[in-house]
């Protein structure tokens, strides 16, 4: 009942009214910037994660096609020819 009866001034903050230039409003638009990086710089960390993931799995397999083609090579009988 108290915000019916309440003047308009106090039921919308001043972006709502135009006042974009008023410390509220500045105080609104770095808030948003801020959740705005909060969100890149988290996406970014995943994204960097996932990178790192498939360059290392791809390391891995790399190195374990070396291994079995190593073993699959000393484990071939030698042929000598007399």
């Amino acid at each position: 009942m108290m915000m019916v009866l309440a003047s308009p001034a106090v039921q919308a903050c001043a972006v709502c009214f135009g006042r974009t230039d008023s410390p509220l409003g500045k105080g609104l638009h770095w808030g948003v910037l801020a959740l705005l990086g909060f969100v890149f710089v988290t996406l970014a960390a995943f994204g960097t994660f996932a990178v790192f993931l498939v360059r290392r799995s791809m390391a891995v397999e790399a190195a374990d096609g070396l291994e079995s083609e190593r073993s699959a090579s000393d484990a071939t009988p030698a042929t000598e020819i007399h």
